[in-house]
């Protein structure tokens, strides 16, 4: 299955999981706890856990376009 379909489409280059269950909401993602998913898309090797901002972990989309990316011809 395609696990990529679960990640919202303005993900920055990192974010959190707040950041992510509110885009997730705007993409009409429902989930039960958006810290699951992320536990989940990470062992599927979707995300990839990459450092903390204050006491929230932040986390990167493996292999994905982001928007960042996108704007910097990366």
């Amino acid at each position: 299955k395609d696990y990529n379909a679960f990640l919202p489409d303005n993900l920055p280059e990192q974010f959190t999981s707040r950041e992510f269950a509110s885009l997730a909401t705007r993409k009409k993602v429902r989930t039960v706890s958006p810290s699951t998913m992320l536990l989940v898309l990470s062992e599927q090797g979707v995300v990839t856990k990459t450092g903390k901002r204050g006491n929230s972990y932040l986390w990167s989309a493996s292999g994905q376009e982001t928007e960042e990316n996108k704007k910097a011809g990366r």
